[in-house]
């Protein structure tokens, strides 16, 4: 009898762990692991007047506003009390300014005002705030879009459409979304047609943007109005956010704007963490693969640079494992969406078995390295306790 009951025991943990795995291995999938890091998320630049001391302040003001919405990537920031009377005092935020002249489309000089402010203190202002953060691993978006003019129907490339390009890249830097257009070159024609695009034919734009490697699709219908303007109507979709809207513009750049705008609020809801909230969920990675102290190393910091990992305790090392203890600001569906885009660990089936007990070890430290990455002896005699995701680092 006992011996049937633990059997039915063992087979509702094997089970269980099963679902674990099969969850970890959905969402690291679907989610997709093509995101680059978003460079410049803290520069920001605009043309001013002149080089006055009220012209500068009022300009760095306006920055460090953007750059707060970029990195946030959300402009509910903005209401924030804390953050409008940061956006007073903006020199506490910043690393540097430097003027630049550069000439506009018409050739006129203009005077272009370039700063760039340090992470750590916007970092602590979110945070102390309990506001969202969103990581520099952001989701890569394709866009398909088909623009309706007196030439007819055609789907949009970097080539073919330069002005609309350039606007897209514009927009798509103000607020750090990794957007691009596609080639479109017989690959891609041989796939998908004007007509499809035009008609939001899912399967047959998932099927070309294969090539791209997108964890999200932006798919657009834009037309040219009598008055010389554009009217458009987008569908946004990434995993499971299906979403939709439209926008209207008297040139590209007016009419991207909140396209952009809606994309990086919707997609910012599914990646951004609320920094400084505790939701406490605890778990433990076992990652298995770290063959030196300098894969170690990498390891553990890059857990620690995860935006939603709000603390992380080495528990011990053996052989090619290490174990790591996590407390997290949000879910735990949020850490392997991240895990997904940077494409630096994946779930493997050891979590099917049972953890082996192995003999703790200290992990090296060697010449000059940080301490902290160091394993603590009292941190080595804590037990393994539930639950327990087993990864690989690549």
């Amino acid at each position: 009898m006992r011996t049937a009951v633990l059997k039915q025991m063992l087979k509702g943990v094997k089970a269980s762990m099963l679902l674990v795995l099969a969850v970890m291995t959905l969402v690291l999938w679907a989610t997709g692991a093509t995101a680059a890091p978003v460079n410049g998320l803290l520069d920001a630049s605009v043309v001013v007047a002149d080089q006055s001391t009220e012209n500068r302040q009022q300009a760095l003001k306006k920055l460090l506003g953007d750059v707060l919405v970029r990195y946030s990537g959300s402009t509910k920031v903005l209401a924030n009390g804390a953050v409008k009377a940061a956006l007073l005092k903006p020199q506490h935020y910043l690393n540097q300014y430097q003027y630049k002249l550069v000439d506009d489309a018409e050739g006129a000089t203009q005077t272009l005002l370039v700063a760039d402010f340090q992470a750590r203190p916007i970092n602590d202002l979110l945070r102390r705030e309990q506001l969202p953060v969103w990581s520099a691993n952001r989701p890569s978006i394709v866009l398909w879009v088909v623009i309706d003019d007196d030439t007819g129907r055609k789907i949009v490339s970097d080539s073919n459409r330069p002005a609309f390009a350039a606007a897209l890249k514009e927009n798509a830097v103000r607020r750090g979304l990794p957007v691009s257009l596609p080639i479109y070159d017989m690959s891609d024609l041989m796939q998908v047609s004007s007509d499809d695009v035009w008609q939001v034919q899912q399967q047959e734009i998932a099927k070309a943007s294969k090539r791209y490697d997108a964890d999200a699709l932006l798919v657009g219908r834009v037309i040219a109005t009598a008055e010389g303007g554009w009217r458009s109507s987008w569908s946004l979709s990434s995993g499971e956010l299906r979403t939709s809207f439209s926008s209207e513009g008297r040139d590209f750049s007016a009419l991207l704007a909140p396209v952009i705008d809606q994309t990086a609020e919707q997609l910012s809801r599914q990646y951004a963490i609320v920094a400084g909230v505790d939701s406490g969920e605890q778990l433990q990675l076992s990652v298995s693969g770290l063959d030196s102290f300098a894969d170690y190393s990498a390891a553990m910091l890059y857990l620690r640079s995860v935006a939603v990992v709000k603390s992380l305790t080495p528990i011990l090392v053996h052989g090619d494992s290490a174990v790591f203890a996590l407390k997290l600001s949000g879910s735990e569906e949020q850490l392997w969406q991240a895990i997904a885009l940077s494409n630096q660990l994946q779930a493997v089936a050891a979590a099917l078995q049972p953890p082996a007990q192995p003999k703790p070890q200290l992990a090296p430290v060697a010449s000059g390295a940080d301490a902290s990455l160091a394993v603590e002896p009292t941190a080595v005699q804590k037990r393994l306790i539930a639950p327990v995701r087993y990864l690989r680092w690549r």
